[in-house]
């Protein structure tokens, strides 16, 4: 939860950042969404933060309050009507406190919860991390009217990643849930991130000898993981804790980085496994931990599904491990694999480079975007 909710704060302050720039007249500005002004646009989602909040603390008060709101509905009162009964009274600086009141509480709220905890809507309950993730979905389109009407260009980023991402994992339930037949074609999303930036590791296999490269001395003694920022030319060391850093993978979210250390060619006893670090949100990385181990043989490249399971090159075939690094099962491959990935026309199939050979076979999983 906690990097939705990080996401979703940001999200948050960033709109609050730009009303309170706004003067009095831009703040009753109608804009091209049915004519609703800047104040309208916040005070819409004042309400349903406060709502929210309202869900995550009181939920037999909130579902009181629920039926009301609907019984008003059914009665034909405006939505945005529905908002100015409840804050009409108050200027548009003094609305913005008081959404910011009521956004950072909920932030606060849903960022104790676990993922998967329910929460009661105004339709099926939600898990607390589509709650979340709903919420900043509203915010951003929402928070878009208002850049818009005030003339004003929003800074790009990455944090409508989430928002794809739930559309793509809940793309059959929106069918199941209407009591239709869900298309045996799901869509594929692949979103390019606003900075563009690649990251990369350096084992030195290519310079320890004539077999895989040119044998050469290391210039830097090191081997590391790099982001590369195409905007700036600017080339960072983001993981240097690692004796050998391999194949690389990011999680659905892109908030884990996952790294293979095959340290053990090199450091007799080093441990062979899977690094995993949390991604900040400067693209630095912290809470470095082993996310799993091998007694024989190498993690090499590995991909993630949509459910963030790793599948990755390991001693025997090919290792699926779940989020939290319990061992799902192993695919036998009779060659050494060195690095697999998700294709086919529903990224159901899975590739595997092995020594002399490419395997394949389809799986009840489909790779993640990218993987």
């Amino acid at each position: 939860m906690q990097d939705i909710c990080r996401d979703l704060l940001a999200e948050y302050r960033d709109l609050a950042a730009l009303c309170e720039t706004l003067t009095p007249q831009q703040w009753l500005l109608r804009g091209g969404f049915y004519g609703w002004t800047p104040w309208d646009e916040i005070a819409h989602l004042c309400y349903f933060d406060e709502t929210g909040l309202q869900s995550s603390r009181e939920p037999d008060a909130f579902a009181r309050d629920a039926a009301l709101l609907n019984e008003r509905m059914v009665r034909g009162e405006e939505i945005s009507a529905v908002a100015r009964a409840q804050y009409g009274s108050l200027s548009g600086p003094a609305l913005l406190s008081r959404w910011r009141q009521l956004h950072e509480g909920l932030v606060d709220a849903l960022a104790q919860l676990d993922p998967k905890a329910r929460l009661a809507w105004y339709g099926p309950p939600m898990s607390a991390r589509s709650f979340a993730t709903a919420r900043l979905m509203e915010t951003w389109a929402h928070g878009q009217d208002v850049w818009d009407v005030v003339r004003r260009r929003r800074a790009q980023s990455a944090r409508l990643k989430h928002i794809a991402h739930l559309g793509v994992t809940t793309f059959r339930w929106t069918f199941v849930n209407r009591k239709l037949e869900a298309p045996e074609v799901v869509p594929y999303v692949e979103l390019s991130a606003p900075d563009g930036s690649v990251w990369f590791s350096d084992p030195t296999y290519g310079i320890d000898g004539e077999y895989e490269g040119d044998a050469a001395p290391s210039e830097l003694g090191q081997s590391n993981v790099y982001r590369l920022d195409p905007r700036t030319g600017t080339l960072a060391a983001v993981v240097t804790d690692r004796v050998q850093p391999n194949g690389l993978a990011f999680s659905p979210d892109e908030q884990i980085l996952y790294v293979s250390d095959t340290g053990a060619s090199h450091v007799a006893g080093h441990p062979r496994a899977i690094a995993a670090y949390d991604v900040r949100p400067d693209s630095t990385v912290a809470n470095p931990r082993i996310f799993a181990t091998l007694q024989d043989g190498f993690y090499d490249g590995f991909r993630c599904d949509t459910h963030g399971n790793v599948w990755t090159s390991a001693f025997g075939g090919v290792h699926c491990y779940a989020p939290d690094g319990t061992h799902i099962g192993t695919i036998p491959v009779p060659e050494i694999v060195a690095n697999v990935c998700f294709g086919g026309r529903k990224r159901n199939r899975l590739f595997m480079a092995a020594s002399q050979s490419v395997y394949a076979c389809y799986v009840e999983a489909q790779g993640a975007p990218g993987g």
